[in-house]
């Protein structure tokens, strides 16, 4: 499991921080595409913000799946919360219980709200998610599972995987103002 971000604990909100993630950088430079800073910049803005987005709608579901709970390595819970976690997803649900559900509140606050922000500096996107006070709870002493920890958990695999969307997005940007620059001089490549 790797953290992203940091997490704000007031008005009960926890920041995925993109710009973090030190494997998701761009194989791709200014130089190559002979542009100024300031086109890099913003192209670079418009790339991380579909990236940001990738992740809400992609990779943030996989965790509240068995699936995300062995890939971000989640912390084991104690055998009595377990058992009661089950019952009740039976009882309510109809179903065997869910990695990060036990009520489905906190699953239903982070995926309501889609927050994502480029930062000025076109060097990544935060994701902001929006949770209940209970994604900040430890438990008695402070030694239960980190919550808002897991929710940002980001894995090797993911990393590659937004790597790559970047890349592609960033030749996709390219791509679409050159064509718009040979429009309007009149002419197609």
């Amino acid at each position: 499991m790797i953290p992203i971000g940091q997490t704000a604990v007031t008005n009960s909100r926890s920041r995925l921080d993109l710009a973090n993630v030190r494997a998701v950088r761009t194989s791709l430079n200014r130089a190559m595409f002979g542009m100024d800073a300031a086109s890099w910049k913003a192209i670079m803005e418009q790339a991380w913000l579909v990236v940001g987005k990738y992740w809400y709608e992609k990779i943030l579901p996989k965790h509240f799946t068995e699936q995300g709970a062995q890939e971000y390595g989640y912390r084991k819970r104690a055998n009595k919360y377990e058992k009661r976690k089950e019952r009740y997803a039976r009882k309510v649900f109809g179903t065997t219980p869910r990695p990060l559900m036990y009520t489905g509140q906190l699953k239903q606050m982070v995926m309501s709200i889609l927050n994502v922000k480029s930062l000025k500096s076109g060097k990544g996107s935060t994701v902001k998610l929006h949770g209940p006070p209970y994604m900040y709870m430890r438990g008695r002493g402070g030694t239960g599972p980190d919550k808002a920890r897991e929710l940002r958990a980001i894995s090797t695999k993911d990393k590659r995987m937004l790597k790559d969307i970047l890349d592609e997005e960033i030749r996709r940007i390219i791509r679409q103002d050159r064509q718009s620059i040979d429009i309007v001089k009149g002419h197609r490549t």
